[in-house]
Order: C-alpha cells, then structure tokens, then sequence
C-alpha cells in the first residue's frame, strides 16, 4: 500500500498557523479516535473514506495511506469541486459530523 507522510511546514505563515492550532497533535488524534472507534465496532466505513493511518513516534508527522492508489484524485485547485464530488464530500462531512459523538471529538 502507497503511503503519504505529512509533516508541518517548515516556516512562514503557514508554519505559524500550524503550530498555532496544533494541526499534527489533532490530526493524530483524530486518527487514533478512528482507529479506536473501528476496533469498538462503533464506526463502520460506509459511505466514508478516510485512508487507514500509521501511528510515529513524531507527533508533528503523520503516515497514512495514499488513497490515489485505490482510484482517489485530488480535484483541481484551479477548478474546485465537480458537483459529484461535492456532493460526495457533504455526505462524507455530515457522515464524520455524526460520529463524531461515537469518536468521543
């Protein structure tokens, strides 16, 4: 399996923003919260894509599948979302809203 390694900026504005809101620390446990609540049968990925992450010892970085691999495309910055995948993107956002409760977010 492909996999994506994020990590923070590395300085500027965006650096600052992300230090700011502890955007890695959140993700993180975002995805341990996930990861947790599946292994408790509490969530189950219907409709919902999330890519399956790898926990490290850093906790600025964050390792997760690249979901390009099983046919996701990023859509254009210059063009936005088609209405498909807006519409694919509000289910997965109103899907996420309501499990939230389950992931204890």
């Amino acid at each position: 399996v492909p996999l994506l390694v994020k990590q923070p900026p590395s300085g500027g504005f965006h650096a600052e923003i992300f230090s700011a809101l502890r955007l890695g620390e959140r993700e993180r446990a975002f995805y341990a919260a996930v990861r947790a609540a599946e292994a408790a049968g509490a969530l189950v990925r219907a409709k919902l894509v999330l890519p399956r992450w790898r926990p490290t010892d850093d906790d600025q970085i964050v390792v997760m599948e690249d979901l390009r691999s099983a046919g996701f495309a990023p859509c254009s910055l210059e063009e936005g979302l088609t209405l498909g995948q807006t519409r694919l993107a509000l289910e997965a956002a109103a899907e996420l809203h309501c499990a939230g409760r389950k992931l204890d977010l």
